[in-house]
């Protein structure tokens, strides 16, 4: 079956998080003029063709190579190039090794098509291990779009991979290179449209539904591969209140409502909730002189007000390096601003005017010394001694004889947050000095 080119939808399933929590946003987008092209949406997209091009070759042809390969080489989106790093290669070989070890795990193979499917089920036996275990490419799917017809004739998406089982497992994989924010698996929106979509008229023939999210640069208590296994039926119910909140959106009066899908939400600037949140928050009238206004010192909040504002700090810091961003852009752009205009920043850093090897080639000559003399050397971290000689069982034993992991900062986070609960330190410095007996 030929695969259907997918156009860009409002009610789409990459921003379902953000219409289906404030399903005014759409009609709010649509009065803007189409987004300017950002370098970190490049830099994923740039990411995720990298992932596509080797899982392909590993599903389709056996590779025996992988990203690292590709070291070097450029990926070109929205006008801006991107070479594969180290990092970018590691992450997609994560992604795709992630893929590989599940379909062995769930039995994604030739052995188990003819134990479900052949007329003779014993057929596989006659084959030697390699190709029982070879990958059933139907059963594998990759940036594959799907439309939702039933559901609306605007829904529809794009899965970044999906594998499975007939009558038994399906997995849904999201690959993330953003390294800013953690993206959780469990009941999240986007991973339950897609499972809609891979899953097609086939849902309810499943026993579990697993949907698992790669995201190798973010920091998260569970690590980089996060894994959560619904049913068929949770899935179906998410289904039916996709359509209901699809039709929200198109209504006249559509709410807008703030919270964590503001963040990537282009119509920030024109959003009356969001002028409704910052006014309540900083409890500043916009139409005075800011030498008029005043706001409270830290310590002159109740415990009440620190919580209001801690619940929508990262949407006010989000929000106010829109203004100052759409602010600089009009006056690039030739715009006014009263009282403000563009200036050159000067803290900025000499750099060399040609290569590094012709550099330090003129430099070693004419300066009379050695050319190492021009370059750092340091002791490499425990992690790049393990990666250069090897990740084995022991080479990290002698490694780990030579190191320790220092205690992180301490930093502010949720409660739903995953890592420990720590002891304050005035506290912790007190039971210390009991301990001792001081």
């Amino acid at each position: 079956m030929a695969e259907t080119v997918i156009q860009h939808s409002s009610v789409g399933a990459s921003s379902c998080e953000r219409w289906w929590n404030c399903p005014g946003s759409n009609a709010l987008i649509a009065k803007l003029p189409p987004a300017e092209p950002s370098k970190y949406a490049a830099e994923g997209t740039a990411a995720h063709a990298l992932c596509e091009h080797v899982l392909k070759n590993k599903v389709h042809y056996n590779a025996k190579w992988d990203a690292t390969v590709c070291i070097g080489e450029t990926y070109e989106v929205d006008d801006f190039q991107f070479k594969v790093t180290e990092e970018m290669a590691t992450a997609a070989n994560l992604y795709v090794n992630t893929i590989l070890e599940d379909a062995k795990r769930i039995g994604c193979n030739l052995r188990r098509t003819v134990q479900l499917e052949g007329q003779n089920p014993e057929a596989w036996k006659a084959w030697d291990k390699e190709t029982q275990e070879k990958i059933n490419t139907l059963w594998v799917n990759i940036e594959k779009g799907f439309e939702l017809k039933d559901v609306d004739i605007e829904a529809r998406g794009t899965n970044d991979a999906s594998i499975y089982v007939p009558g038994e497992t399906l997995i849904v994989y999201d690959f993330k290179y953003g390294a800013g924010i953690p993206v959780e698996a469990q009941e999240n929106k986007q991973m339950m449209y897609y499972a809609i979509g891979a899953a097609g008229k086939n849902l309810m023939s499943f026993k579990s539904i697993e949907l698992v999210i790669v995201q190798p640069r973010a920091e998260h208590p569970l690590g980089p591969v996060r894994r959560w296994v619904t049913t068929p039926e949770r899935i179906a119910q998410f289904k039916r209140d996709l359509k209901e909140h699809i039709e929200e959106t198109r209504k006249p009066n559509a709410a807008t409502r703030t919270g964590k899908w503001c963040r990537f939400c282009n119509a920030k600037l024109i959003c009356p909730a969001m002028r409704d949140k910052t006014y309540e928050l900083a409890k500043i009238d916009f139409a005075q002189k800011p030498e008029n206004n005043a706001i409270k010192h830290p310590s002159m909040l109740t415990p009440e007000e620190i919580k209001l504002f801690l619940d929508n700090a990262d949407l006010l810091e989000q929000y106010i390096k829109d203004v100052k961003a759409y602010a600089l852009r009009i006056l690039d752009n030739g715009g006014t601003i009263e009282g403000y205009k563009l200036v050159r920043s000067n803290k900025t850093h000499r750099k060399w005017n040609d290569s590094e090897e012709n550099i330090t080639s003129m430099l070693s000559l004419e300066l009379g010394i050695d050319p190492e003399d021009l370059y750092d050397k340091s002791l490499k971290t425990p992690a790049q001694v393990e990666k250069a000689l090897g990740n084995t069982k022991g080479v990290k034993d002698i490694v780990a004889s030579y190191c320790y992991r220092p205690e992180g900062e301490l930093k502010l986070a949720r409660d739903e947050d995953l890592r420990e609960k720590q002891t304050p330190t005035a506290i912790a410095d007190f039971q210390a000095i009991s301990e001792l007996g001081l």
